[in-house]
């Protein structure tokens, strides 16, 4: 099932985190073009680690493409537009959202509209605008059985 996979693979996505040096996810400015190379080999690492698991090589594709873009200026294969799996297309705007409204060490949290306004730009070119849409409504219906959570 579509969610149990979304879930999944959302738990495991940046398993290949753990082959970065431990401090260089803290930097709290741009990275030099080598360690962003580093980075930018997540999503292989993750991959590997999670196909060596016989009953998570299901999402291990959708761990690798979770940096896609829709415009195919992703990595870590370029793909574009519906040629990304569908559930990586849904981890890389949920990704996107939870890294948006999260405190960096670069940056504090962005607010729910400054968010959702992030989220709007990026439909089309970075997210497919069709996930984008349908979290909006997600956070909408959220939002509204909870009157106490922020208005995006």
């Amino acid at each position: 099932p579509l969610v149990l996979r979304c879930r999944l693979a959302g738990l495991l996505l940046d398993l290949g985190h753990l082959q970065l040096p431990p401090d260089l996810l803290g930097v709290p400015g741009p990275l030099p073009v080598a360690s962003w190379r580093l980075v930018r080999e997540h999503p292989v690492a993750s991959q590997r680690l999670v196909a060596a698991v016989p009953e998570l090589r299901c999402v291990s594709l959708l761990v690798r493409h979770h940096h896609e873009r829709w415009d195919g200026t992703g990595y870590p294969d370029g793909l574009r537009g519906e040629a990304i799996p569908f559930e990586a297309r849904i981890l890389a705007a949920a990704d996107g959202w939870l890294a948006m409204t999260s405190d960096r060490p670069h940056r504090p949290a962005r607010s729910p509209l400054d968010a959702r306004a992030e989220l709007d730009r990026a439909a089309g070119s970075q997210l497919d605008p069709a996930v984008v849409a349908a979290l909006r409504s997600v956070l909408d219906r959220r939002r509204d059985r909870d009157p106490q959570l922020p208005s995006p």
